[in-house]
């Protein structure tokens, strides 16, 4: 998986030499970096390209989560808040606000970012296991468990998301 992984990081870096207004391209990149534990090379691939598109809203809110998983939301924030500008109701502006409201613990502005979410997106993986942590969080513990068992349909290899279902389900009683 590694030299898949080494493989692919180098031919979107060999893509983007040729061509550097993919969006998208930069954030598979970053995340591929992300996913090898390279989270300081991965925030450097999404600022070099926000200096080429500041607007991309994949870009923003690719930087606002990596930001808020390294323990950085004061990072993230203008990120955010900037994205949110352009594009209020984009269902990963609205994770990126809501995973930053969870992050410095107000659950109320993270569970309305999620509901808004799942709303329109009832299969937004991150949104679900997002709701599934504020819920949990919150004692609501029936949607907890629904959106935690809805969300590990699709990614049964995430442990923590296992843990937090079986806390959940210890907590119902």
């Amino acid at each position: 998986a590694e030299n898949k992984r080494a493989e692919a990081e180098q031919l979107l870096g060999e893509a983007l030499k040729l061509d550097a207004r993919y969006a998208d391209a930069y954030v598979v990149r970053a995340e591929i970096l992300q996913q090898a534990g390279r989270a300081d090379e991965a925030a450097n691939v999404y600022r070099e390209a926000l200096k080429q598109m500041p607007d991309k809203m994949a870009l923003l809110t690719g930087l606002a989560v990596l930001e808020i998983a390294r323990g950085a939301p004061a990072a993230a924030r203008p990120l955010v808040e900037r994205a949110e500008k352009l594009a209020p109701a984009d269902p990963d502006v609205l994770f990126a606000k809501g995973l930053l409201a969870f992050r410095e613990k107000d659950n109320a502005a993270a569970l309305k970012a999620v509901e808004a979410v799942l709303r329109e997106y009832p299969a937004h993986s991150r949104a679900l296991r997002l709701s599934g942590m504020v819920n949990y969080t919150e004692g609501n513990y029936d949607i907890a468990q629904n959106a935690l068992a809805t969300y590990l349909t699709r990614h049964a290899g995430d442990l923590l998301a296992w843990k937090l279902l079986g806390a959940t389900l210890l907590a119902k009683g």
